[in-house]
């Protein structure tokens, strides 16, 4: 996180963003410096992060928005893996 931070400062980048990651690790990162996004899975088979890291993010951040993406009926044009779309359908309702 300390390059991510210096990165900023250079204005090299703007904004630092977890994926898949632990309370614990989302709370080391953001000491070090603001998370703007955490990436998880979180669906009717995957709720575990409802208990622990969601409430993280709230103590983190009071005015967290949760955003949910919702997959289109079709697949956009610049898929770049069209292997996953089918399999993301099977699940879809």
């Amino acid at each position: 996180m300390g390059e991510f931070k210096k990165l900023v400062r250079e204005g090299k980048v703007k904004y630092v963003g977890l994926s898949e990651a632990s309370p614990d690790t989302i709370r080391r990162a953001h000491a070090v410096h603001p998370i703007t996004a955490v990436q998880l899975e979180w669906s009717l088979w995957t709720r575990d992060i409802e208990e622990d890291v969601i409430s993280v993010c709230r103590f983190i951040h009071p005015l967290t928005h949760i955003v949910i993406s919702i997959f289109s009926t079709s697949a956009p044009e610049n898929l770049r893996c069209s292997m996953i779309y089918p399999f993301i359908q099977l699940f879809s309702v």
